[in-house]
């Protein structure tokens, strides 16, 4: 489904897909998404509060960013609300069986704060950046270090450690597995050669 969560006190709308509960999304809050300056310090559960829900899916909201692109990340202007909901209620309509009836979904009650699985926020809104030990690149979040250390640390391939890479089966290029898709639709790929090993 589809929401939408206004961040209280900054003039900004939160819009995104979610397969769950929308406050079960948000029990860490917004705190480890790139956003707008006006959202540092205020993504937590007390500045959130749920404005609409639809039926949709990861597609919609694609093409929710393709109609109206967002000021940052997936935070759009309190202005452009009458917007996203016209999107959301077209996309309710033509893909997913609902009327003008039926097109929005129940607003579930804020539940009491949650426990959270654990807050790790950017450093712009009070986080510590975390650095690779192997090659000193900063990252503001854990899974970005994590996923460098896995697939692109210069210092970590230089020592043979390997990295998860596969081989692009066009080309043979070795290629970080995430960007495989895209590395096959590349004019580089379609216009290489396939290395032949001798």
């Amino acid at each position: 489904m589809l929401y939408i969560f206004d961040v209280e006190g900054t003039g900004l709308v939160k819009a995104g897909f979610t397969t769950r509960c929308p406050w079960d999304r948000v029990c860490d809050g917004f705190w480890r998404l790139v956003h707008p300056t006006e959202c540092c310090g205020k993504l937590g559960w007390d500045n959130l509060q749920l404005l609409a829900l639809s039926p949709g899916s990861m597609e919609d909201e694609a093409l929710l960013k393709e109609c109206r692109p967002p000021v940052a990340g997936e935070f759009w202007r309190r202005e452009d609300l009458d917007m996203l909901l016209l999107v959301f209620k077209m996309q309710a309509i033509s893909g997913h069986g609902c009327d003008n009836e039926n097109w929005r979904l129940p607003l579930p009650v804020k539940p009491a704060e949650p426990a959270g699985r654990g807050i790790e926020k950017r450093p712009c809104c009070g986080g510590s950046a975390v650095v690779c030990f192997a090659c000193h690149r900063s990252f503001a979040l854990w899974v970005h270090l994590s996923r460098h250390m896995r697939e692109s640390c210069p210092a970590r391939e230089a020592t043979g450690l390997g990295l998860a890479r596969v081989e692009c089966s066009r080309c043979n290029l070795q290629v970080i597995n995430r960007n495989l898709k895209r590395h096959r639709a590349s004019e580089s790929c379609k216009t290489r050669e396939p290395i032949v090993l001798e």
